[in-house]
């Protein structure tokens, strides 16, 4: 088969099941790996029987709503390639810009704690970028937890992994306290895209009844495992920044800094006292 004739039919099929665009893409590029472009540019080429069936049967995947990065176990963030599965939240470009941020307020030589690391995204791309820095992460899902310990494995990222729902039960003192948690609410949660609702693991979505029981404890209990100095750096939904800063100032945070991400969506709140 030749790719012009592959694209023609796998985009039939995409408007046909209203798949998204960038779902599409990421399985072409992945399987046939070429960037968009250059699959563009090679569209004569004669694809084998072995390549045409392995993007079918993907594409029969991604037909039943699974999300691409499951078809492939495989997940970019940061620059990292990350193994992921239905156990681990899929990181999300966003997330990539908290890292930036937090990466722009470090020496180096900090001690830094993920909260709910999922694939270990935030932590190997922080202890990648600063090879110096002393990370920690915890999860609550054992699952999870081996897939982050791959992941990091794969990098040679040193991190100190703990079986938690939010913080060690050795308690240590951090620098930086670091999460992307749970923050959909119940009434958003049934209006989910179904690659999202039906496919993501439930426990990296849901935040309770308006999305902000994470948000309640981190901000109630950070002050007790953060160093002098210590910031705590959190990624929220676009309609949560009023109440999340409410919460902060009512367990006395007193320095609240408030950033946008590249669409220009209130989307990072970083707290010191």
């Amino acid at each position: 088969m030749i790719l012009q004739e592959l694209l023609d039919q796998v985009k039939d099929i995409a408007v046909a099941k209203n798949i998204p665009e960038s779902d599409f893409w990421f399985l072409l590029s992945y399987y046939l790996h070429l960037s968009r472009s250059e699959i563009i540019l090679s569209r004569k080429r004669i694809l084998s029987d072995r390549e045409t069936e392995v993007i079918f049967n993907a594409f029969s995947h991604l037909e039943n709503g699974e999300p691409p990065q499951y078809i492939t176990g495989t997940a970019y963030f940061y620059g990292l390639e990350l193994k992921v599965n239905p156990a681990v939240l899929i990181p999300r470009p966003e997330t990539e810009r908290l890292v930036e941020l937090t990466l722009g307020r470090l020496k180096g030589t900090e001690r830094i704690l993920d909260i709910g690391t999922g694939s270990g995204a935030i932590a190997i791309a922080l202890k990648h970028n600063l090879p110096a820095l002393n990370v920690s992460a915890t999860e609550i899902s054992s699952s999870a937890l081996e897939i982050a310990e791959m992941n990091a494995e794969r990098y040679q990222a040193e991190i100190h992994f703990y079986l938690s729902d939010c913080f060690p039960s050795i308690k240590q003192s951090y620098d930086v306290l670091i999460s992307n948690p749970p923050y959909i609410s119940k009434a958003e949660f049934v209006t989910l895209d179904g690659r999202v609702k039906d496919k993501e693991p439930i426990i990296a979505l849901a935040g309770g009844e308006d999305g902000l029981d994470f948000y309640r404890k981190l901000l109630s209990q950070s002050s007790d495992y953060l160093s002098e100095n210590g910031f705590l750096a959190l990624e929220h939904s676009d309609t949560q920044r009023e109440a999340i800063i409410n919460i902060g100032k009512k367990e006395g945070w007193t320095k609240i800094e408030s950033l946008k991400d590249l669409s220009d969506i209130d989307r990072y709140l970083f707290f010191k006292r």
